[in-house]
């Protein structure tokens, strides 16, 4: 066998120490994924209720009840339904696709109370006067002379916007329109006194009352109202009302 030199075998080995590394393959950059944003809430708005969708509500209400009403306290009840069901129906707008039903159920609730309003007073009027309440239209109050034309005619509109579930407007004065508040829902009224207003040659009175009524909510509520009334030809007509 052979030997290599030994000049040989260093220069052989610093042959092989001087050989370039082989290139090394650069690493990609790991990407970072961004955190996941968090589904926004969305806050869902409470529905506005439909003042017809709660009308038919209280008519319904209303028609139930009248079936089994013995009681008078079961007609007032039912009156109280049947007003609060057509002030809802006149809240309809022009807009809404059931704004003609809606007029069209207006004549018809007013029809039902005129007659539970009727059936109630007929009640009333049999029931024996130990134990009579006072009537929702009782009042505490006796006009004077003077003042008896202004408090019939404020009876009258009392009586229409209660039992006919009328908004009383022709009970206004024209030229005082701009300043009429419609009472809404109604069920009784007392007139507890009267006070001279006015002029001789215009007369006018102030009426102080109080009116159970409801709200929009149709919780029951009881405002005391003035009422005043003025002189207009041979009649009298409402020129304002403040509480």
């Amino acid at each position: 066998m052979n030997k290599i030199p030994k000049s040989s075998a260093v220069l052989l080995l610093l042959l092989i120490s001087c050989q370039p590394s082989p290139p090394t393959t650069p690493q990609a950059p790991i990407a970072i994924q961004p955190p996941s944003p968090e589904p926004k809430q969305v806050l869902q708005q409470p529905a506005t209720p439909d003042p017809f969708e709660e009308a038919i509500s209280r008519g319904s209400s209303a028609a139930t009840i009248a079936q089994t009403s013995t009681s008078l306290e079961d007609r007032k009840l039912v009156q109280a339904q049947w007003q609060e069901a057509i002030a809802l129906m006149k809240a309809v707008p022009k807009t809404s696709p059931n704004y003609a039903t809606a007029q069209t159920k207006i004549t018809e609730y007013q029809s039902n109370l005129s007659g539970v309003s009727k059936q109630r007073s007929v009640a009333v009027a049999a029931a024996p006067k130990s134990i009579t309440k006072p009537s929702a239209n009782t009042k505490v109050v006796s006009a004077t002379p003077v003042a008896q034309p202004a408090q019939s005619q404020l009876e009258s509109y009392f009586n229409s916007v209660i039992d006919q579930g009328g908004d009383g407007d022709s009970y206004w004065c024209e030229e005082y329109k701009s300043l009429q508040k419609t009472l809404y829902s109604p069920r009784s009224y007392k007139i507890l006194s009267s006070e001279k207003r006015g002029t001789e040659k215009q007369p006018a009175f102030k009426f102080h009352t109080t009116v159970e009524s409801s709200n929009k909510g149709g919780s029951p509520i009881v405002v005391n109202w003035n009422f005043y009334l003025v002189e207009n030809g041979n009649s009298w007509c409402i020129a304002n009302m403040d509480s």
